[in-house]
């Protein structure tokens, strides 16, 4: 016999034997494990608010943005004044293209190596 042919037949067997403590069973206020509140037998549950999840993203979004803000006010603060410590500015670089070098006597090493480079290829280049 099936587990709810067993079930049924206790549960009429109940109903026949005692309908008032039947009745009394099924009226009786029971925990609704949607909402974990006492409830009635016919209970619809509230929906829930996503408050707390809202709430936790604002002040997730506003701890980053107070972060970046100190970034920017520390990168904003002036250097240190002239002294022994004081950073230096960095230094200008010119440009120098590699591949466009046309001076033989460049001996900067990427020149070297790729005039050396285009030298030993057996296709035509420019």
């Amino acid at each position: 016999m099936g587990f709810i042919k067993r079930r049924v037949r206790r549960v009429v067997r109940q109903r026949l034997r005692n309908p008032a403590r039947a009745a009394a069973k099924r009226a009786a206020t029971r925990w609704c494990p949607e909402c974990q509140k006492r409830v009635e037998p016919f209970h619809l549950c509230a929906p829930k608010s996503d408050f707390r999840q809202r709430r936790r993203q604002a002040d997730r979004r506003a701890e980053t943005e107070r972060r970046r803000q100190r970034k920017r006010e520390t990168a904003a603060r002036p250097k240190a004044a002239k002294g022994k410590n004081a950073p230096r500015a960095p230094r200008e670089r010119r440009s120098h293209p590699y591949q466009a070098c046309t001076d033989e006597s460049c001996q900067r090493p990427l020149c070297v190596a790729f005039k050396a480079g285009m030298a030993a290829c057996p296709l035509v280049h420019r």
